[in-house]
């Protein structure tokens, strides 16, 4: 049992590493850090610092003095908005989140709008402006698309990821029950299934959540004495307050509960008694990881260590033990 024990454990341990490391490959955020404006005589350089790979569309001009920079993919923006700037050409930077994939970095300018050209460079994207205005809206180089008019966009967030105010998911493991008893005649584990719902409290920076678990297992055996198919079921309704650390794509968590048992076990019909049933309250110490694949879908590491003495057939069992489980949820609002 106790070799049984530490494999599983350091399988999940090996597992949790794993997990973390390729959620880190993948953290950094996708963020516009910041925007430098550096007037060289007649040219006006804009650099757009960026961090992460994103995708910028050719530039378009939304009026006759204003040109729009769409860029997709953003999950952070680091720069104020509107931004004034002191230029001769140049009025100001405008950065607008049309949705949840794309933010338009907007120029408007005193006058129409020079010619410019615009391209990538190691820090993000440059745009380099001239003084002399184009004579039409026809006459832009042939990067800017045909001359549209955007509508005012809806308000909406920046792509983030993260626990959502509501979260609902299933989890399936093992259940590696303690009591001696049980490992002789069920073995030393069960599997079980879970379905999860968590919504975070409205409390500041929203760092604890409420966990609500409904879990399913069954094991079948062999009597002590005749060898005759015996079987167990067990249904546990639990709820537990966790802490929430978050940081880029990674969730980690942590906090206690309380369970509510119910057991039963089944006999063969040449048995006195067919079934024998009971419930109990126990309480439980839980704790894990969500990693972020989207900023509505999370893969979930659980590990949760139950508390928990009953009465079988006037016999005192330990029914606690260690569940490790996998899964996924998928979150809802903000």
């Amino acid at each position: 049992m106790k070799k049984l024990t530490h494999g599983i454990w350091l399988f999940n341990f090996y597992l949790l590493i794993f997990i973390i490391s390729v959620a880190f490959a993948q953290s950094t955020y996708k963020e516009l850090k910041d925007i430098k404006i550096d007037r060289q005589g007649i040219q006006l350089k804009i650099l757009l610092v960026m961090e992460g790979k994103v995708e910028i569309s050719k530039a378009q001009l939304v009026k006759e003095n204003r040109l729009g920079l769409n860029v997709r993919g953003l999950e952070k923006i680091s720069v104020a908005s509107p931004l004034l700037v002191e230029d001769s050409q140049l009025k100001k930077i405008r950065i607008r989140v049309i949705d949840q994939e794309n933010v338009l970095v907007e120029f408007e300018f005193k006058n129409k709008v020079p010619n410019f050209t615009a391209s990538p460079v190691p820090e993000g994207h440059e745009i380099v402006f001239s003084a002399e205005a184009k004579e039409s809206l026809s006459e832009v180089e042939p990067e800017i698309r045909p001359a549209i008019i955007i509508p005012p966009p809806p308000s909406s967030e920046i792509v983030s990821f993260g626990p959502r105010r509501i979260e609902m998911g299933f989890v399936s493991g093992i259940n590696l029950v303690k009591d001696t008893v049980f490992q002789e005649l069920y073995g030393h584990q069960m599997v079980f299934f879970r379905g999860e719902y968590a919504v975070v409290l409205p409390i500041p920076l929203e760092t604890v959540d409420l966990w609500l678990g409904v879990c399913y297992s069954q094991k079948e055996g062999r009597s002590s004495y005749l060898e005759d198919r015996i079987k167990f079921k067990l249904w546990s309704f639990s709820y537990a307050l966790r802490y929430l650390y978050t940081f880029s794509r990674i969730s980690l968590y942590a906090g206690p509960g309380l369970d509510m048992v119910i057991y039963r076990e089944e006999y063969p019909p040449e048995f006195l008694i067919p079934t024998t049933r009971g419930r109990d309250l126990g309480f439980h110490l839980q704790g894990g990881v969500h990693v972020y694949l989207l900023p509505s879908l999370a893969l979930t590491l659980n590990l949760k260590y139950n508390f928990l003495k009953t009465e079988i057939n006037q016999i005192e069992v330990d029914l606690g033990g260690l569940e490790t489980g996998l899964g996924l949820r998928f979150g809802f609002g903000r």
